[in-house]
């Protein structure tokens, strides 16, 4: 077992990780260009590796891009803020708390993209 892993944005934003429960959320990567865009793109994997208690998060751009009735994004920082609540906390308890907190946030709007959480933490 390795405890690494590979893998390409191409588009998608940037996942954060924490290299520890009390370590902050940062992103990695830049996104890079979606696929498509340019036929001959080459894509470069980001290689993460993982400590125990190490977390990863991915997520898609419905996430963020998620409006309320004022027109606002939910944005990244409110992502990484929820994320934080509960410092040490284990992920797999953020999936509900973040569907709430968009359900909330869009309300009347409902989503208009698709909606992707995924969280690893190494135990």
């Amino acid at each position: 077992v390795t405890h690494r892993c590979a893998l390409v944005q191409a588009g998608h934003p940037a996942p954060f990780y924490a290299g520890s429960p009390q370590a902050p959320f940062m992103p990695l990567g830049d996104g890079g260009l979606p696929i498509g865009v340019l036929a001959d793109a080459e894509f470069e994997a980001l290689t993460v590796s993982f400590a125990p208690g190490a977390r990863l998060v991915l997520y898609s751009d419905g996430i963020t891009d998620c409006r309320n009735a004022d027109d606002e994004a939910f944005g990244e920082d409110r992502l990484r803020n929820l994320l934080a609540t509960q410092d040490g906390a284990e992920l797999a308890g953020k999936g509900p708390v973040l569907h709430q907190a968009l359900r909330a946030w869009c309300s009347k709007q409902g989503f208009e993209d698709d909606v992707t959480f995924l969280s690893l933490e190494v135990r």
